[in-house]
């Protein structure tokens, strides 16, 4: 399964909560271990769980 999800730590919370500049707030996301949709297809492709095909399927599916 490829998947994005971020947990709302403590850094990042208060850092919503004061309307910290951008900047910050990318910084407290990034320190929380977050991993990126796009990071999570890579790590996926790069252990052979799946191949790049198949995560272009996935996320580029349109609905006819």
């Amino acid at each position: 399964m490829v998947v994005e999800t971020l947990t709302l730590d403590k850094r990042i919370r208060q850092a919503i909560s004061r309307q910290a500049p951008r900047s910050e707030l990318l910084d407290a996301v990034e320190k929380s271990g977050f991993q990126p949709m796009i990071e999570n297809c890579r790590e996926l492709v790069r252990i052979g769980i799946t191949s790049s095909e198949e995560i272009q399927r996935a996320i580029f599916a349109q609905d006819d």
